[in-house]
């Protein structure tokens, strides 16, 4: 499939692009801050105008949050997505903008919401996290954020001994255990568990020191969270 990329430097330049067309463009994907006229206004001219009302249109705005109220979808938009906005997330949502223009009954706008119910976050997590309280609330998180299988290991020994025997998707790893603590653990898992050599390994750490980050990228992890663990920041490894 043939794809033809245009980039505007603002919503003038575009609407002028845009008419000088003979074929209008199958998808727009609009700015919110664009200096002159806005992103809604921009997205509100074309949805008035015959010729490029069957534009499809996705929002990327500035404003806080996941999700939005009716304002864009009523202004003709048929995606929206706060910034910042990663790649894979972008992908999801142009893909669900082209699927629903061929099969109208399936919904409204997408949004982040909208992609998170029709592509669940999915895998198998080893949870390594001695505190029981601790434990519970990660993985009470990992129930709503997606459909895991979530396997749980006490202490880095544990961990080590699972990781020899099943491929994980993604390993949480506390920091200080007793028995063989999380740096350990890791090492381990990288050096001796063939199944679990390039899993991603994610830090549980209370200590947000510069020193110590580094010291878990030195082990082998490939990214930490500062307790206490908030969704936001769990949902962004995932």
């Amino acid at each position: 499939m043939g794809l033809k990329l245009l980039v505007m430097s603002g919503a003038q330049e575009a609407i002028h692009a845009i008419e000088e067309m003979k074929d209008k463009p199958d998808l727009m994907i609009i700015e919110s801050s664009l200096q002159g006229m806005d992103g809604l206004q921009l997205g509100r001219l074309l949805h008035s105008r015959d010729y490029t009302r069957r534009i499809l249109k996705i929002l990327l705005s500035d404003s806080a949050g996941g999700d939005v109220d009716a304002g864009p979808e009523e202004m003709g938009f048929h995606g929206f997505l706060s910034k910042p906005v990663h790649a894979d997330e972008l992908q999801r949502c142009i893909n669900e903008v082209l699927v629903r223009e061929d099969d109208p009954g399936r919904g409204s706008m997408i949004t982040r919401t909208t992609i998170r119910e029709s592509n669940p976050l999915h895998g198998e997590i080893l949870v390594v996290e001695d505190n029981i309280t601790n434990c519970e609330v990660v993985c009470g998180m990992l129930s709503k954020l997606g459909e895991f299988n979530v396997a749980i290991a006490h202490d880095g020994e544990e961990a080590v001994k699972m990781g020899k025997e099943k491929k994980f998707d993604l390993i949480l790893m506390d920091m200080q255990m007793p028995k063989m603590d999380g740096l350990q653990a890791t090492q381990h898992l990288r050096e001796d568990c063939p199944f679990n050599g390039f899993t991603p390994i994610v830090a549980l750490t209370a200590n947000a020191m510069s020193e110590h980050r580094e010291s878990c990228l030195k082990a082998g992890m490939n990214d930490y969270l500062s307790k206490p663990i908030l969704p936001a920041d769990l949902t962004r490894v995932l």
